[in-house]
């Protein structure tokens, strides 16, 4: 019975979409001419990396669908920009001392970082490691 039922709540509709699966419908069915009919993950929350239809321009994204940085022809990823993100988030939080990494306009990690409290600087990979 519970199959059933599950099944049938599914058939017709009863599961609510996520916010980013409506913000993606609304998207692809406007007029205007560049949009942004985000991405989403499987769990339903927003793709880190964002890229205008129709445009060279794309913007970091949290989970939640607010925005980490501005649209830009720069962006090409996002892992940095997330992670910095996520740095200043815990940073408002906790005690200073916390290294918040650099990164450049494309996304990338320098491949110099430097903690900025301490002066201590590393080399770091294409991951910021």
């Amino acid at each position: 019975i519970l199959i059933a039922t599950v099944a049938l709540s599914c058939h017709a509709g009863v599961f609510a979409k996520t916010a980013c699966a409506e913000h993606r419908e609304r998207e692809q069915k406007s007029n205007t001419k560049v949009k942004l009919a985000p991405k989403c993950t499987p769990e339903g929350d927003y793709e880190a990396l964002q890229c205008f239809e129709g445009s060279k321009f794309c913007m970091c994204w949290r989970p939640d669908g607010s925005h980490i940085v501005d649209p830009s022809l720069n962006v090409k990823s996002c892992v940095c920009h997330v992670h910095n993100d996520r740095e200043l988030q815990k940073s408002s939080k906790v005690m200073v001392g916390n290294c918040i990494p650099q990164f450049n306009d494309d996304g990338s990690y320098p491949r110099k970082q430097c903690h900025g409290s301490t002066g201590l600087c590393w080399c770091a990979d294409e991951t910021g490691k």
